[in-house]
This record gives structure tokens, C-alpha cells and sequence, in this order.
């Protein structure tokens, strides 16, 4: 049985050759000076042929001669031929990768299940390839020019780190763009609008790689999507009076804390589809009570999250006075294992502002987002859990609108677009650019074969590039 070493260097040489052939193929990161072809580059030797049919001396008029028909035919086929070397690129790989997974005494066969084992024993190896060099872009308002800026006051947030914290590392290299396609009057659910996400246009074929081509529809998150995991997301179900609430259903609350809440319908985020009278769930701190802690376990609803797929939490408080703005009052957003940092008064603005796990005030996600991150075997930690230290008597914060909810993928990364108070509408436009310097090319071919990828930094690479 060969070894490690052994497997590495038979990849690594696979490598080299779809490489140098790709160098040949087409203007890239790794080109030299004479490629086939470009992306309309007249430098290319496809283009410099197509340049010389179509010379004023090659022709008689307007109509191509039968010549000039049959060499660009002729052309065609043979830049077929050239597209097959890399539509094998997974063939080349998969007798190694077999092999991998009988060093490693697995007994998968597909190649997605050994890549899976492999991430694994990666992971407890110390192994790593170089990185592909994979910048993620995040989502904006579109400018006038494009079409923007947005009426909704939502974001599109995205998360491109795995679970065990890497730069997710498939995805083309593109500008994409996400537009509102329905609203809440134009066939979407309230606050639950449809965006369509959109990479800019493929090439013809495989030697090329830029635009993506993809088109997918993903909706907007409300707290209606927590009711699947969560009882009461936006506090309208209680007993007892919306002055002197003596439960708020589902959420476990201390009882002094309990004393001084109360149901506010002034003063709310949103509502959601079907919620009735919308509501949010008001503390005043006493001299006594200047702090509380609401929490729901994952027992509650038989809570199931796919460890495949990261999750999108969060809630929104309203801080009504200037002077409660100080880093002695804070917040903290728990769920499992996993935490928001605790985020001081201070880093926050008078009215509305939105808490997210993992990261506090800012949007996106990380690692901390994943089942992984956030299982626990702790009983008493398997909860989703709010907590705040709210000032001093008098002091008011209002809670609202708690989010739970999977990301949906798009082009191999993670997106939760969230409305705000003002709702989007239909033509809202997001816009963001990804790029890659393409460097780790075992990582580069890992995605072009198999659009999957593997731990990897930028330096110690066990796994190497070709020379």
C-alpha cells in the first residue's frame, strides 16, 4: 500500500499536468505567454485565427466562403477536444483518492464521501493544502447606477466560513447580484420577500471558468420562520394582562424579572405574517431588578438542527434614552455552546438595533453559527438564551423579533437576507464582488473537479502545489 507521501506526490503531479494544460488553454492567473484562448483577449491564438479569416482579402462579400466555414467548424471541434481534457479532471484524481481513503481505512467509494473523511482526517492530522486565495465580498446597496439604493432598510448577511473556521473555498470569482423580485403587494408574505440571486454569465464551456450562470430564489427571514424552533418569537402570547403579564408563553423568566415586564404594542420592531397584534416584550429596571434573562431549551419544540447547514439568529431591542447608552448596561444572545459576544450598551444607538449571533451588532456569521459550534452535552446550556444588565431604575429596553432560521447556500456559501422595520420592496438591489488569486492549485482543481475543498492556509501545505 502506498503512503501518505506517496498519495500526495501522485496528486500533486495530476495537478501539474491539468495545470499546464490549462496555462496552454486559456489567458489565467497561471498563464504564460501563449495561450489558446481568452475571454475576447485578441492576443490569444483562437482569436488571432478568427482575426485572419476574416480579413478584406479573405472574402468577397458580406457571406463567408465555404473555406472559412469549414476551418471555424474545424476550430470548434477542436476547442471541443481541448474542453474534454478538463471535463476528465475528476477521473484524473479519483483513482488516488480511492486509494486515500484505503490509507486511511475508510470504506467509502464516492468521491463526495471520501472528501468528507478526508476533511476529517485533515482536521486531526495537522494536513492542509495551500490556500486558493478566495476573497468573499460582502453584500451592499446598489448604487443609483445599478439600480439602487434599497427602500427596505434589511440586509442580505453572508457567511463564508466552515465549521471548523476555514474560508469556505469553492465559488466563482464573480460580481453577483441579489434583486427583489416580490414584495409583500407583488406575491411574497409579509416580510418575507423573495430575492433572486444571480452570478454573472458562464463562458461557453469548461476551459474558461468565470461567471457562474447561476440563478436561485431565497426568502427573506422573518420571525415567522422561528416558529419551527421557537415558541412565541415576537412575545404577543401571554397570561395574565399586557400591563401585568404573570407568563410570557414559552420563555422561562425569573420571577422578579417577570414583576417588572410588561407587553408593549406602541413600541415594536415588526410583526410577522399571522401574529395577530404585534407586540414587544418591555423590562423596567427598579431599584431591586436591574437586570433579566429569558430563555427557551431546545426541548421545548424537539428543536432539530442539520449540521450540515449554519444558522442564522436574532433578535431586536430598542434602547429608548441617550443616557442608558453606557458600557456598564450590556446584552448577550446565547445558543448552546455558542455566544454573542457580550455587547455594551454603548456600541449601540438610541431606537431599534439588531443583535446577532455570532458577532454581535455587525452581520454575518462565523464558525459559532454551526451545530458543531453550538451542540453542547450540557443540559442546562441546550437553551436559546437572552440576557441583559438593563441600567438603573427607570431605565426601559424593549425586546422583539427573535430570528431563528437556516442559511440557504448560493454559489457554495451562506445567505440569511433579513428585513428590517421598514420593509423592502420589489426592485431593492444588492450587489458584491468575489475574487481569487487562484494560488493553492490543489485547492483550485479540487473546485473545478469536484466544487469541494479542503483545510488549507496560506503557508505549511502537507498536501503540495506543483513547483
Amino acid at each position: 500500500m502506498p503512503s501518505r507521501d506517496d498519495i500526495h506526490e501522485v496528486i500533486t503531479e495530476v495537478v501539474r499536468i491539468l495545470n499546464e494544460g490549462l496555462k496552454y488553454a486559456t489567458l489565467n492567473n497561471q498563464s504564460g505567454g501563449e495561450y489558446f484562448t481568452g475571454t475576447g483577449v485578441a492576443t490569444s491564438h483562437e482569436d488571432q485565427l478568427l482575426a485572419k479569416l476574416d480579413t478584406s482579402s479573405m472574402s468577397t462579400g458580406a457571406t463567408p466562403l465555404i473555406f472559412q466555414l469549414q476551418q471555424m467548424e474545424a476550430l470548434r471541434v477542436y476547442r471541443n477536444h481541448l474542453n474534454d481534457l478538463f471535463n476528465v479532471a475528476p477521473q484524473m484524481f479519483i483513482p488516488m483518492l480511492r486509494e486515500y481513503a484505503k490509507f486511511i481505512n475508510v470504506p467509502d467509494t464516492t468521491v463526495n464521501a471520501i472528501l468528507d473523511r478526508l476533511w476529517t482526517y485533515f482536521i486531526d492530522n495537522s494536513q492542509l493544502v495551500t490556500s486558493r486565495g478566495y476573497s468573499a465580498g460582502t453584500p451592499a446597496e446598489g448604487t443609483t447606477a445599478e439600480g439602487g439604493p434599497s427602500v427596505g432598510d434589511g440586509i442580505i448577511n453572508r457567511l463564508s466560513t466552515d465549521q471548523d473556521g476555514y474560508v469556505i473555498e469553492v465559488g466563482h470569482a464573480d460580481t453577483k447580484v441579489a434583486e427583489c423580485i416580490a414584495d409583500e403587494s407583488s406575491g411574497a408574505t409579509k416580510h418575507e420577500e423573495v430575492f433572486q440571486f444571480r452570478g454573472e454569465d458562464r463562458e461557453i464551456d469548461r476551459i474558461n471558468i468565470s461567471g457562474s450562470g447561476l440563478v436561485k430564489n431565497i426568502t427573506a427571514l422573518s420571525a415567522r420562520n422561528s416558529l419551527q424552533w421557537l415558541n412565541n418569537p415576537s412575545f404577543s402570547q401571554y397570561s395574565g394582562t399586557a400591563a401585568a403579564p404573570t407568563a410570557i408563553t414559552g420563555w422561562v423568566i425569573d420571577q422578579s424579572a417577570l414583576d417588572e415586564m410588561s407587553i408593549d404594542t406602541a413600541n415594536t420592531y415588526r410583526d410577522y405574517e399571522g401574529e395577530g397584534t404585534a407586540s414587544s416584550l418591555q423590562f423596567t429596571c427598579t431599584s431591586a431588578v436591574t437586570s433579566f434573562e429569558i430563555h427557551q431549551t431546545f426541548g421545548d419544540r424537539r428543536m432539530q438542527f442539520n449540521p450540515r447547514i449554519p444558522w442564522y439568529f436574532q433578535f431586536a431591542i430598542q434602547i429608548p434614552n441617550t443616557a442608558q447608552l453606557v458600557t456598564a448596561n450590556d446584552i448577550i444572545f446565547d445558543c448552546g455552546a455558542a455566544t454573542a459576544s457580550v455587547v455594551p450598551f454603548s456600541d449601540l444607538s438610541v431606537g431599534w438595533n439588531i443583535i446577532r449571533m455570532s458577532t454581535g451588532i455587525t452581520a454575518g456569521g462565523n464558525d459559532q453559527n454551526w451545530y458543531k459550534a453550538f451542540n453542547t452535552a450540557t443540559v442546562a446550556d441546550r437553551v436559546i438564551e437572552i440576557g441583559c444588565n438593563a441600567g438603573v431604575a427607570g431605565d426601559i429596553v424593549r425586546i422583539d423579533d427573535v430570528v431563528v432560521a437556516p442559511y440557504t447556500e448560493f454559489d457554495g456559501h451562506w445567505y440569511a437576507v433579513v428585513g428590517g422595520a421598514t420593509k423592502f420592496l420589489r426592485d431593492d438591489l444588492f450587489t458584491w464582488s468575489d475574487s481569487s488569486t487562484d494560488a493553492g492549485l490543489v485547492q483550485y482543481w479540487l473546485w473545478r473537479a469536484f466544487n469541494r475543498y479542503l483545510p488549507h492556509n496560506t503557508t505549511g501545505a502537507t498536501l503540495s502545489d506543483p513547483a
